[in-house]
């Protein structure tokens, strides 16, 4: 029944429909951008062990043939996951801050440190 009626709205008022999935699509978009740095150190997570695994000489060779990203996004991966503890202050206090301002982040900490 319900369905019924949602379909009844829908057919009456096709910018309320397009009103609604601009909204849920929005929605995902900020969403994306808040765990753009979170899932970029899952991955490097994921690559530093699959490094680990497939041995000396073999990583380059594997990740061409296996995970369809360049190396040097997988470095950018692997350098925020190496670097989480530094980044967690920084990703909770912008939650949608991207690749490029985490590594900037992270060289500019190095570069005070020296």
């Amino acid at each position: 029944m319900a369905d019924t009626v949602q379909q009844m709205k829908s057919n009456a008022d096709p910018l309320a429909d397009l009103a609604t999935r601009i909204k849920s699509l929005h929605a995902q978009v900020l969403d994306a951008g808040k765990n753009v740095v979170r899932k970029a150190i899952e991955a490097g997570v994921a690559l530093i062990e699959a490094k680990r695994q497939v041995g000396h000489g073999n990583w380059l060779k594997w990740l061409k043939e296996n995970c369809e990203l360049s190396e040097r996004t997988a470095e950018v991966y692997m350098t925020c996951a190496r670097n989480r503890q530094k980044l967690e202050p920084e990703i909770a206090a912008a939650a949608n801050m991207t690749l490029g301002e985490a590594l900037s982040r992270l060289k500019m900490e190095e570069y005070v440190r020296t």
